[in-house]
């Protein structure tokens, strides 16, 4: 009997309200998960139990039809050898037997029922075990993805900030380029500038050598 209340409280239970307003939720739900995993074990170990009870009521069963098949038979031989009165207690005999197969016929579909019930009861305790799983299993991954986030967001702050680095790098390249290229420009001014220094000279020697 009290099995059976643990049950009916287990299923009647509602994961929702159970958890409503719980700080860790999740303790709650390891702690229903044990009570489910223990009644279901217990269930089980009843179903066997009732399962053996049925095989002995089946048993018992078969045995009074045969015993009511066999008194049948022992009254209609002592009808033949003119004995009454062993014929009347043969089918004393066989009316008990019947009354047993009755009463055994009775019990054993109670049984049978009660093995349906039970296994019904597993079921509904194995689905309910399932779903408090599944919703534990959902708030741990809840809890662990906010850390995940601000994991990622962390690797994806330095990610942006080497691109960032990158680009100053680039930028200070292009420039320390720019000023290469003009202070190579001026030095090309410059040396051309004596080129046409030297040429201006060469030419004017050679303007005097003529006019001597």
């Amino acid at each position: 009997m009290r099995l059976l209340n643990r049950i009916r409280d287990l299923l009647n239970a509602s994961l929702n309200d159970l958890l409503d307003g719980l700080e860790k939720p999740e303790l709650m739900l390891n702690q229903l998960i044990r009570d489910l995993d223990s009644s279901i074990l217990e269930l089980r170990r009843e179903i066997v139990t009732t399962l053996t009870q049925r095989n002995l009521l089946q048993t018992r069963l078969d045995k009074a039809r045969a015993d009511s098949a066999r008194w049948q038979d022992n009254a209609a031989l002592a009808v033949g050898q003119s004995r009454d009165d062993l014929a009347r207690q043969a089918l004393q005999r066989k009316h008990a037997a019947l009354a047993t197969c009755t009463s055994l016929t009775t019990q054993l579909a109670e049984t049978d029922q009660a093995v349906v019930d039970l296994r019904t009861q597993l079921r509904a305790l194995e689905d309910k075990a399932q779903e408090a799983r599944r919703k534990r299993d959902t708030l741990l991954a809840r809890q662990r993805t906010p850390s995940a986030t601000r994991a990622s967001d962390i690797i994806a702050g330095f990610d942006q900030l080497a691109r960032y680095e990158e680009q100053i790098e680039h930028e200070i390249a292009m420039r320390d380029s720019a000023h290469a290229v003009r202070a190579s420009d001026l030095d090309s001014q410059f040396e051309q500038l004596r080129r046409q220094q030297s040429l201006d000279a060469e030419l004017d020697a050679l303007k005097r050598r003529k006019t001597t």
